[in-house]
């Protein structure tokens, strides 16, 4: 967004936007790496960064500072030296020359800071070689400006009005770092004479061939034969290949290739959409639905652009019935190609094992086939933002996309897939210029289709969400108090605050009040039953039990709330749970097929499992058979620490928020820990299904009662039972 902010108001001041490098992650962040510049180019509307300082300090008579030359010439701010907080600056020039800019001017941001006052914009100007000696504040418009929007605070009529008389040819991108710049229809209108001037931003080219090439080899194209580096491998295309070593890969759209994809956030999207519950759902929710939106595009592989932790990840590959591919298999093939591996094959070109990147060069050169283009091979796949756009362009070619609610991500991906125009920039085109103009905003694809065909045909694919949108159809009904998410700490503490003030209601009415029935409350009591002990020594442990409640809230405050996540994302509230103790001498077919019986009577689509001595062979011959039974969309089972010590529901206990040197210590009662969550999980079950004489059997229920989660059905399939109903099997 910022972004385009810059573009739209170099384009209203009739200025060229210098492109934004930020100097304080690791590696540098040059916007120019990540986005393509083919329209800012054809509009000379912008430069990078590096462009500006080499036109700049030739103009002055110096070169470049070493640090800031790239090998070979290629545009880069990664060789940026990022300096301590220690005052060191880098040069802008060589001999230790810097920008002295005598005065900046700022507009005010939505945050309300003044001109330069943040500590990360001083810090990146200093490591850039800039120096501000002063800085003038452009205060938002007011209600008093006549004929302006005064909803914008920074109306471009305003913003012109008030740069009319300055000489600057350029605009950095430092005085537009988080802008409040939001132009309506009519202002954007204004600044484009052209259609070309309207620029969608899209993946850089590099990371849009490189998603193009690797998803040709995992998804190839019906009659695309060409090969890429393989020496012999015929299955292997390279659709994204530059037809000479200077050309720049072309992109590919929605539609390309016949899979869906979906931005599935996971791990903190479970606080940000806690209360709203729209936006975060259960994987077996999840799955349910992605396998059944799959089956109803006639599509057989889905791609998952997520950070779902490995549970997740395989809950998902189990939920669908076709093939699901995440960033790791794109990534291994990317990494085999650096090496010099054959790709697709899964090893690397000469077959050893110790092949160089070299080799596959020579290789190619001798057979005849294309080699492996520089642009492919020196993608940087430990940068974070280079492998999001690399994600991005392979979501923007899928033939469906499902986006994640409330995500700027997903929004991306939808606007990429458009063409990289947004709604407002597409109807500014079409009202203004036509449908059949577009082309000239956004870029060709690599199969001579032209976006404005595209556009014409389908002008804007509207957007589908998770689930629809809808709210989760397997909510977590049993939670237990949990202080460490607001939101759902608020809503629990609504319904104590309703239950509090009933049950004085209902107190008042006893002793003798009188309420009419047009009181609201009456209506409450008919539809709320207050549950009175029924026996004295009941009431005489009612406090008791009240007391232990408590005092186990206190006291294991962290496993309860990661029970309540673990349900929360990934098995949802329709579960069963299941307690195993000891060596079963029951077969494995009948216990399961009670297991799945008393879960479909419970009404659960999910069953947790956990078993304690059980003999290993036995565990896994009951695993194999409870999976193999397809009326239970999921079959979890806790893992050990070292399994569950990545996985999302641990994350607030491992001490996320917390110093480094906090981890290992808590690390190393992890499993203590997950004993005490496995056990609230299993409480937490709709059923609770095993032998009522084992302790784990025990201690669960007790928490059940605790609680007041327990089942009429709670001990079904015992090993008892289920001996007996096998003996009157084999006496009938």
């Amino acid at each position: 967004m910022c972004l385009k902010n810059g573009v739209t108001l170099a384009r209203a001041l009739q200025r060229v936007l210098v492109l934004p490098v930020f100097t304080d992650v690791e590696p540098v962040v040059d916007v120019s790496k990540y986005v393509s510049l083919d329209c800012f180019r054809r509009s000379n509307q912008a430069v990078t960064y590096q462009e500006f300082r080499g036109e700049l300090c030739r103009g002055v008579g110096l070169g470049l500072p070493e640090h800031a030359v790239a090998s070979g010439g290629s545009e880069s701010a990664s060789s940026h030296k990022i300096k301590s907080e220690g005052g060191d600056t880098s040069s802008f020039c060589e001999d230790g020359a810097l920008l002295q800019l005598e005065t900046s001017y700022s507009l005010a941001d939505y945050r309300g800071y003044t001109c330069w006052a943040r500590r990360e914009d001083i810090t990146n100007a200093r490591d850039l070689g800039i120096t501000i000696k002063g800085c003038k504040q452009i205060d938002p418009a007011n209600i008093t400006v006549a004929g302006i929007n005064n909803n914008n605070p920074y109306p471009l009529e305003y913003v012109k009005r008030t740069f009319a008389d300055r000489p600057e040819k350029v605009l950095l991108f430092l005085d537009l770092f988080g802008v409040n710049l939001l132009p309506d229809v009519k202002d954007l209108a204004e600044t484009v004479s052209q259609p070309e001037e309207m620029c969608g931003w899209m993946p850089a080219e590099q990371a849009a061939a490189a998603a193009d090439a690797v998803m040709q080899t995992l998804i190839p194209l019906s009659g695309d034969t060409r090969r890429l580096s393989t020496g012999t491998q015929h299955s292997v295309v390279a659709s994204a290949v530059a037809a000479s070593p200077g050309a720049q890969p072309l992109m590919r759209l929605r539609g390309t290739r016949r899979y869906m994809a979906v931005h599935l956030r996971r791990s903190d999207w479970f606080y940000y959409c806690a209360g709203a519950r729209k936006c975060f759902y259960s994987m077996t929710e999840v799955g349910a639905w992605l396998n059944e939106t799959l089956a109803q595009h006639g599509l057989n592989t889905l791609y998952a652009s997520t950070n779902a932790d490995e549970r997740e990840k395989q809950m998902l590959r189990r939920a669908v019935s076709g093939r699901v591919l995440f960033w790791e298999d794109v990534v291994s093939e990317l990494l085999r190609w650096q090496a010099g591996a054959t790709p697709g094959a899964g090893g690397d070109i000469l077959g050893s094992g110790t092949s160089q990147a070299g080799d596959g060069e020579a290789l190619a050169s001798a057979s005849g086939v294309e080699v492996l283009p520089e642009w492919l091979r020196s993608i940087p796949l430990d940068d974070a933002l280079m492998v999001q756009m690399v994600e991005k362009a392979i979501c923007m070619q899928a033939a469906s996309f499902i986006s994640s609610s409330g995500s700027t991500f997903s929004n991306q991906i939808r606007d990429f897939r458009d063409g990289g125009l947004d709604e407002l920039e597409r109807n500014v085109l079409m009202r203004k210029f036509g449908a059949a103009t577009i082309t000239a905003a956004v870029p060709t694809v690599a199969d001579g289709k032209t976006v404005a065909a595209a556009v014409a045909t389908e002008p804007h694919e509207s957007a589908t969400y998770l689930c629809n949108e809808q709210m989760p159809a397997l909510p977590d009904t049993r939670r237990y108090p949990d202080f460490h998410n607001p939101n759902i700490f608020l809503e629990q503490a609504k319904g104590l605050w309703a239950r509090i003030k009933y049950s004085l209601g209902a107190l008042w009415q006893a002793v003798g009040g009188s309420s009419s029935s047009n009181d609201p409350s009456a209506v409450t009591a008919k539809a709320v039953r207050i549950a009175r002990p029924p026996t004295l020594g009941s009431m005489l442990a009612a406090p008791f039990r009240l007391f232990e409640r408590w005092v186990l809230i206190m006291e294991d405050a962290h496993a309860l709330a990661a029970a309540n996540r673990f349900v929360e994302m990934y098995t949802g509230g329709a579960v069963a749970s299941l307690v195993l103790e000891g060596r079963q001498d029951v077969p494995v077919a009948a216990l399961v097929e009670c297991v799945v019986a008393e879960a479909s009577r419970a009404g659960a689509l999910a069953l947790h499992v956990a078993m304690l001595d059980v003999p290993e062979q036995q565990q896994v011959l009951i695993m194999q058979q409870l999976e193999a039974a397809r009326s239970l969309a999921q079959v979890t089972r806790m893992g050990g620490a070292a399994q569950e010590r990545g996985n999302t529901f641990t994350m607030l206990w491992r001490g996320d928020g917390l110093g480094r040197r906090a981890e290992p210590a808590l690390l190393e009662e992890l499993p203590v820990f997950l004993e005490h969550t496995d056990v609230y999980v299993l409480a937490k079950g709709r059923v609770l299904l095993g032998d009522p004489r084992s302790g784990l059997f025990r201690q669960v229920a007790n928490t059940r009662r605790l609680f007041g989660f327990q089942a009429v059905r709670d001990g079904a399939c015992a090993p008892a039972a289920l001996r007996a109903a096998s003996g009157a099997v084999r006496s009938v």
